[in-house]
């Protein structure tokens, strides 16, 4: 009996469609961006955080330097490796795609990309001292860059693993912004909770027109 097990048999990895890697794999990074910079994180967490966001990157980076789509299945078990390591709870960038999936449909993962960077952004504006340079020095040692351009080297690469676009190319309408930033208030406490820094409704809805 396995039933209590995580098995990953890589070479079932070969039919997997190029989009469940990609927004799987936004949805991992995800996952342990927002651990690492969760203020209920600890040693422990973080450790698997760092550790979860270097091979995710690094795989990212490889990926895209050797071909793309099809290039990801020579690095599947490194990417997989990273999996599964975001104990300290996700937080806004979840929070705020979470309508975006209940709503229009969107695939958890690309709603997590659709989000991330504006989230990112406010972070940084509200808060540029603090735990976010730890991140930004992580990234940038994951990917070759200098720490004051990591994040941007992020969101550039993120686009090469899956192109992002504006919601309202999803069919998310400028009228819908104003209600989920009131719903992810009201709904996503256990999530915000989390947050680097807190986040009002009126913040969360510039995130959303700045994402829009």
């Amino acid at each position: 009996m396995l039933a209590d097990k995580a098995v990953l048999i890589t070479n079932l990895l070969d039919s997997m469609p190029y989009q469940v890697f990609a927004t799987s794999s936004i949805d991992a990074m995800v996952h342990s961006a927002e651990s690492f910079l969760s203020p209920n994180g600890c040693s422990i967490s973080r450790l698997f955080s760092s550790e979860a966001l270097k091979l995710i990157l690094t795989c990212w980076d490889k990926v895209v330097k050797e071909g793309g789509e099809e290039a990801w299945k020579r690095y599947a078990a490194e990417f997989w490796a990273g999996l599964g390591f975001g104990y300290a709870g996700c937080a806004a960038v979840h929070a705020c795609a979470y309508p975006l999936g209940s709503v229009y449909h969107i695939p958890h993962g690309q709603s997590n990309q659709l989000m991330f960077q504006d989230v990112m952004k406010m972070y940084k504006k509200l808060c540029p001292d603090g735990r976010i340079n730890e991140l930004e020095a992580l990234i940038a040692e994951s990917l070759h860059v200098t720490p004051d351009t990591s994040l941007e080297t992020l969101y550039a690469l993120m686009d090469k693993v899956l192109k992002k676009a504006p919601l309202k190319e999803f069919g998310v309408r400028e009228s819908d912004l104003a209600q989920f930033a009131k719903d992810v208030i009201q709904t996503q406490q256990r999530l915000l909770r989390n947050n680097y820094v807190e986040l009002t409704e009126e913040q969360i809805l510039e995130i959303y027109r700045a994402a829009f």
